[in-house]
């Protein structure tokens, strides 16, 4: 696959204070990537960068092979995107609000009925924006950003806020528009367990730098798979542990479970073993991190 998007030692000051540290990013044709990060962290700068709402103090950003302004310029006129909420009219209906971004790009107002059918909003379209749900107005604000029929699309936090109906609408498209459309997909979330069921790669920044770019795989070999022990008596399971199986590799939650991972693969010779011991658990199976476990890890909490 070519590479659609690339930062090479992007550095970003504001006021002295250096938001982005040499930004090293590749995003190739046709992959679905998740952008995770703190508040803070950098993920909105590195997009308005690469949009051109920004520009890098220093490094270089090269859109489809270009790096000069005018092929930056004419390649950014192929991106769609949601930074900091979509720009809508609420006095307006769907319908016009994708009327007036066609004719700012110049495009024919044929697309508008298949991006109201797309976006689930061909019922809506008369309704004025002010009386739409957060989801339909997200669900809009991705449609708006289809209109000059993009290869590559930026969406930051497009969940944020949203009921679960919401999210499960906006994530469904976010699907739909990587499978039907074959776009480049950037979006940030920081509700991480969504992220997992959209994206095929992770690219986790902390502190205005790049800390990890991993595909859905990696992350799935590298989340530790383990024993989840459900007991009141967390003393003499803990003992039994440590004494009868011989691993101080687990660890007592928040809540009162206990995770064994050493053992994942070992769950009949642990139930065994707290039978002859008289326990018998409230619960016990196999899990593994989840994603956002797996990032605390890798940036601390």
């Amino acid at each position: 696959m070519g590479i659609i998007c690339e930062l090479k030692d992007v550095n970003k000051i504001y006021s002295k204070n250096k938001v982005l540290c040499n930004i090293n990013l590749r995003l190739e044709e046709g992959k679905v990537y998740g952008f995770i990060g703190r508040n803070g962290a950098g993920k909105t700068t590195t997009m308005r960068i690469i949009t051109g709402l920004a520009y890098p103090t220093s490094g270089q950003v090269v859109l489809d092979g270009e790096t000069d302004i005018k092929g930056l310029t004419e390649k950014r006129k192929k991106i769609g995107c949601i930074i900091e909420g979509p720009a809508l009219n609420l006095d307006m209906t769907a319908k016009q609000n994708l009327k007036a971004l066609c004719i700012l790009y110049g495009v024919s107002f044929d697309r508008i009925e298949k991006i109201l059918k797309l976006v689930g909003l061909c019922n809506e379209s008369g309704k004025k924006v002010k009386h739409f749900s957060l989801g339909m107005k997200q669900r809009l604000g991705i449609g708006m950003a289809l209109v000059n029929d993009p290869k590559f699309l930026i969406l930051d936090e497009p969940i944020n806020g949203l009921d679960p109906d919401g999210i499960l609408e906006v994530r469904n498209l976010i699907k739909q528009i990587s499978r039907k459309r074959k776009a480049t997909i950037l979006v940030s979330s920081h509700i991480l367990s969504e992220l997992y069921q959209m994206v095929d790669n992770y690219i986790l920044i902390n502190k205005g730098e790049i800390i990890e770019n991993i595909t859905h795989e990696e992350l799935t070999q590298k989340t530790q798979r383990y024993v989840l022990i459900t007991d009141k008596d967390t003393a003499k399971v803990k003992h039994v542990l440590k004494n009868q199986l011989k691993t101080d590799d687990f660890k007592e939650m928040e809540d009162g479970t206990i995770r064994v991972y050493e053992l994942a693969g070992e769950v009949l010779q642990i139930m065994n073993l707290f039978a002859d011991n008289g326990i018998d658990p409230a619960g016990i199976s196999v899990s593994e991190d989840s994603l956002e476990e797996y990032f605390f890890k890798r940036i601390g909490r």
